[in-house]
């Protein structure tokens, strides 16, 4: 109804402005490329007790670096969410590298509706060299990208990109490494670092399958 349509616009603000401080500690780090709020279905639809989800476009070969920087970050800071307190803690739970913008290979189904509605429901907060555009064309308009930003890779820099990965990994918790069985739910590699551990959209699907039947 629209007291509750009212107060979580009120959240969403609340929760944009938390996200707003974040994103101005998150760019220093020079490997990000976009930064913005995901999992928004319907407009500011957000709830009081939920964490506010990022989505990290990174430089190519950096995707470890720029999740230790912003993990680390989050962590130093306690405002990493946990099973008690979620509330406006900050959830990076999806990176991507910019050699890896189109997300075919994450959908579950060749038609996705999670998928669909989750990519046009980003809130832009960050965004470098158009990086976002391209996201958006290599996904809604289904066109591969041909060429990506080609850096120059540093010996110092590559190394520094392999411990972060290599601790990381190292230190990752054990609910994570357990759903790592499962690709639906978390992926971990050089070009993807996704971390949804509870992924619903097999469930979205089946019911979205249901109610096209109910109607036709």
């Amino acid at each position: 109804n629209s007291n509750i349509r009212q107060r979580r616009y009120n959240y969403f603000y609340r929760k944009l402005k938390i996200a707003r401080k974040f994103t101005a500690l998150f760019k220093i780090c020079p490997f990000i490329k976009t930064i913005a709020l995901a999992n928004l279905f319907g407009s500011y639809n957000l709830r009081d007790k939920s964490d506010i989800d990022f989505f990290v476009i990174a430089t190519s070969g950096r995707i470890w670096l720029t999740r230790l920087y912003c993990a680390g970050l989050t962590k130093l800071l306690n405002k990493r969410p946990t099973d008690k307190i979620k509330q406006d803690r900050i959830c990076l739970s999806f990176y991507i590298s910019e050699d890896h913008l189109n997300l075919n290979d994450v959908k579950i189904d060749e038609f996705d509706p999670h998928f669909h509605f989750w990519i046009r429901n980003f809130f832009l907060l960050y965004n470098q060299d158009k990086t976002y555009q391209n996201f958006l064309k290599a996904n809604i308009h289904s066109s591969l990208l041909d060429s990506a930003a080609i850096y120059k890779k540093k010996i110092f820099l590559d190394f520094l990109e392999k411990m972060a990965k290599a601790w990381q990994l190292m230190i990752m918790p054990p609910e994570i490494t357990k759903a790592l069985k499962n690709p639906e739910c978390v992926i971990v590699n050089d070009q993807i670092l996704k971390f949804h551990v509870h992924d619903n959209r097999r469930e979205i699907l089946k019911k979205y399958e249901v109610k096209i039947n109910q109607f036709f």
